[in-house]
């Protein structure tokens, strides 16, 4: 019986282990326009942009990744984004958009200075949403979060060096990791109690 305990438990902790994958996910929270340069846009100063990307591993500690069609880069091979959002409250954006992606992480692997876009199709004429921050030049002259009609052209609304906040959210997946790690412990931990000489 205290065979069959242990072992159930050693398979079962095998069973939620073995599909488990540690995807990291950023998310991003905006602070809220404080322009409205066309009031007829639909955007007001409760609108604010919010952004999740999910990608492969944790991001690296120290290093720049680029992501997306814009010309700020390629790829980062090591760090796949596997999923994006990107939203002004009126407009969502994903990897099916035009993107442009560029981070830059700390020795945490947190992200500190970014460019992070997506426009409709073509980018030229339709909406953009981008949000901006920590950049030098020529990613970007100055800190912003907007959404604007075409890519050089109508600003409908954005606030200006007014960063929003990155937070790292804990995937399904690593949650299912932990639990794993945990209920192998247990049955580890019932092993010793059940086979100890009493």
């Amino acid at each position: 019986m205290k065979k069959t305990i242990f072992v159930t438990c050693g398979v079962l902790a095998m069973c939620l282990a073995a599909p488990v994958k540690a995807d990291s996910v950023e998310s991003y929270t905006g602070n809220t326009y404080t322009n409205v340069s066309v009031p007829s846009s639909g955007y007001t100063t409760a609108s604010f942009i919010t952004a999740t990307l999910t990608f492969q591993n944790p991001l690296p500690s120290n290093a720049s990744l680029a992501y997306g069609y814009g010309g700020l880069g390629t790829p980062t091979a090591t760090d796949p984004l596997l999923a994006f959002s990107i939203s002004d409250g009126s407009q969502t954006f994903n990897l099916s958009n035009g993107i442009n992606i560029f981070l830059v992480t700390g020795n945490q692997g947190q992200i500190v200075s970014w460019f992070v876009g997506a426009c409709g199709a073509p980018c030229s004429s339709a909406l953009n949403i981008d949000t901006q921050f920590g950049l030098s030049a020529p990613f970007a002259t100055l800190g912003v979060d907007g959404s604007t009609k075409g890519s050089s052209g109508t600003v409908l609304a954005y606030n200006t060096d007014d960063p929003g906040k990155w937070t790292s959210v804990p995937e399904p997946s690593s949650l299912l990791m932990l639990g794993a790690g945990i209920l192998g412990l247990a049955g580890f931990s019932l092993k010793r109690s059940l086979l100890a000489p009493r």
